[in-house]
């Protein structure tokens, strides 16, 4: 069984994402300084995917657009923390490129979708969450 989330492009992209910080955030040396640094992109990468999967378990549309404004605002801070491992050489130019680009996708797409679901549209059918997706 397939849960509905789960067909959401948006959301593998976010599970990618969090795939993605969690291995880079590997590559370094955590000491104990940046250990709560390396715990909190972690999860806030992982709050992108979480509460996309939240929403779409929401019976209202209200609902739902809440948990992916809190999906923006979890991707927000993960792009505010990963300007700062990089601003301590903690993370490789290679990682902060690869997610700095995964991260304005993501974004892209989000509003998109928002837009989509405050319109009431059906956001697999929707034109402009084609375009965000690259299709």
């Amino acid at each position: 069984m397939e849960y509905a989330y789960q067909r959401l492009d948006i959301w593998k992209k976010a599970v990618d994402l969090s795939i993605k910080v969690i291995q880079c955030i590997a590559e370094i040396n955590v000491n104990a300084e940046n250990q709560r640094l390396a715990e909190e992109i972690e999860m806030s990468a992982v709050n992108i995917a979480t509460n996309i999967a939240k929403g779409k378990a929401c019976l209202s549309e209200e609902d739902f657009i809440y948990y992916l404004f809190l999906s923006k605002r979890s991707l927000y801070e993960t792009m505010t923390l990963l300007e700062i491992l990089k601003a301590k050489h903690l993370i490789t130019d290679e990682c902060h490129a690869e997610l700095e680009l995964k991260g304005k996708r993501i974004t892209g797409m989000l509003i998109a979708f928002i837009r989509t679901v405050k319109n009431g549209g059906n956001p697999h059918q929707s034109k402009s969450l084609q375009i965000a997706q690259g299709n």
